[in-house]
């Protein structure tokens, strides 16, 4: 049988906290190019444009951002808050390249699950590899990471094709910046996880 899609808003409770989506207060490393010297500075992640090539986590290794994906908030949404970064309870992350993803809300505690405060967050397509460092202590997966049976990350929309795929549809996105912040998710009446996005 196949399973049917119900479209919500972005003030649907529960929706939103399963987006892979991270702070834009959080800083994240990039390289900085000038007199043919590169040099290595920081920057929010609200304030990263396409092009710009990011820290990934992995040894001194950057990838080059393709677009950034600017996600809803709801006004009573809660993130973990953890090495001074913000990430969504079901934003995949590691604290070490090696280590296997995790869950934040399986790695730490409740008093870590507060009030977000910042009316959006932020997710990146990247050219040439799918995670990158937040605060340099945090290793966040992107969208479209296509980490198909990993039981953390393997997340059948966020982690797929399909996602970049619409995204690549959207406005904007040649450009390097989609903003979803007033569209509507489709979610799977079977799995209640998010398996589409219709623009606003």
């Amino acid at each position: 049988m196949t399973s049917e899609s119900k479209s919500h808003d972005s003030n649907t409770p529960d929706i939103l906290d399963t987006v892979f989506c991270v702070g834009g207060s959080c800083q994240i490393r990039y390289l900085k190019f000038g007199y043919g010297i590169a040099s290595i500075k920081s920057k929010l992640v609200s304030e990263v444009v396409k092009g710009d090539y990011i820290y990934t986590g992995a040894h001194d290794s950057f990838a080059k951002v393709l677009c950034v994906v600017k996600f809803p908030i709801r006004s009573d949404q809660k993130m973990y808050h953890v090495f001074d970064a913000w990430v969504n309870p079901k934003q995949p992350i590691k604290t070490n390249i090696n280590n296997d993803w995790k869950f934040p809300e399986n790695l730490y505690a409740e008093k870590d699950h507060r009030r977000y405060t910042e009316a959006f967050a932020y997710n990146l397509v990247l050219e040439s590899t799918h995670h990158f460092s937040l605060n340099d202590n945090l290793i966040v997966a992107t969208l479209g990471h296509q980490s198909h049976n990993d039981p953390v990350a393997g997340h059948p929309y966020f982690g797929s094709s399909k996602i970049l795929t619409e995204l690549s549809n959207l406005p904007g996105y040649e450009e390097g910046f989609v903003d979803l912040s007033r569209s509507t998710f489709n979610v799977d009446t079977d799995t209640s996880l998010i398996n589409g996005v219709n623009p606003a």
